[in-house]
């Protein structure tokens, strides 16, 4: 009587460490996948989602230019924006997300920041002109979006600076959202002595920032 009570309590025992094992295998599991959502009701009331699980961001981030005599002399000197040199790059953001899984679009909000790695000099006579300025104009963003030129002469190398906020947002069909964007970085051949910045060669790289990201998830 005494061993067949052990062997029960063996196996009472074997069962029950078995279960909890198991029970801990799929809690893991599940919250491994709830890692990727993250409840935020002071944000929105719905689930957000975590904008590196879902954004991806294409195209070439840095910009330079070199300011030259010769560059200058191909453009006339305007105080109204109008002549300039510059260098301009594609981005593409892209947001894409399972559409069986949301009952309506998602949203995911994000930043541009401009940080410089060279520091250039702003003209003395330069006052509230405009003279190295970065901008933004989205091609098929509904509606239109766009920032700029914004001066940013004197900024500081590895010293980021916020330009502008937007948002994009999916078809709730195909769970898919594209914007191409267009950046500029441009020098303004004013009517001011320049002299000074001659020889100069400015550079710095747009930074994108995917913030919250929300949607209605399916039950």
């Amino acid at each position: 009587m005494n061993i067949n009570n052990k062997s029960l309590n063996y196996s009472l025992l074997f069962t029950t460490i078995f279960l909890v094992g198991l029970s801990a295998i799929f809690s893991y599991g599940y919250m491994g996948y709830k890692a990727n959502i993250v409840n935020n009701d002071t944000t929105i009331s719905g689930e957000v989602l975590k904008p590196e699980n879902i954004l991806n961001i294409s195209g070439d981030n840095n910009f330079a230019l070199n300011i030259t005599l010769d560059e200058l002399s191909l453009v006339s000197a305007s105080n109204s924006l109008t002549d300039y040199i510059d260098d301009t790059k594609n981005i593409t953001i892209n947001l894409s997300v399972d559409s069986k899984k949301y009952t309506s679009a998602v949203t995911c909000d994000y930043v541009f920041y401009y940080e410089p790695t060279t520091e250039y000099t702003a003209s003395s006579e330069v006052g509230n002109l405009t003279e190295l300025g970065f901008s933004g104009n989205c091609r098929d963003c509904n509606p239109s979006a766009n920032f700029g030129p914004i001066s940013i002469a004197g900024k500081k190398p590895n010293n980021k600076e916020q330009l502008y906020e937007g948002k994009i947002t999916t078809n709730p069909t195909t769970g898919t959202a594209i914007q191409n964007w267009q950046f500029s970085y441009r020098f303004y051949n004013l009517d001011i002595d320049q002299s000074s910045v001659i020889g100069q060669k400015p550079s710095g790289k747009i930074i994108i920032e995917g913030k919250n990201c929300y949607a209605t998830k399916n039950s």
